[in-house]
């Protein structure tokens, strides 16, 4: 009845866009390999993108395009690891407590 105070789906895509792009990314490289990545949300807040699938793909494809773009936090990435293959190895989220939000591959 007053759905005005539930956030549209827009909204919450948005949000989950916008969570992506403000998320540490840290990479875990092994014998010249990426093994996984470490993606940690701050002063955010993750529950907000609720049940949406859309808003979760939204962020899953925000940090994607980040690894791609080697966009990671407070680490520089030697001009040889462009030839790294960023697409492969699990993505795991935290919150600034450590909880596991949630994780997958590509």
């Amino acid at each position: 009845m007053f759905d005005i105070f539930q956030p549209r789906e827009s909204q919450q895509i948005e949000h989950g866009r916008n969570l992506g792009e403000r998320a540490s990314i840290e990479p875990l490289i092994q014998r010249c390999r990426y093994w996984g990545f470490i993606i940690q949300v701050h002063g955010y807040r993750f529950d907000e993108l609720g049940e949406s699938a859309e808003a979760r793909d939204a962020f899953m494809l925000a940090i994607d395009l980040r690894i791609q773009e080697q966009d990671f936090s407070g680490l520089i990435i030697h001009p040889a690891s462009s030839e790294l293959d960023p697409t492969s190895g699990p993505r795991v989220v935290f919150d600034s407590r450590g909880r596991v939000l949630m994780s997958w591959n590509t």
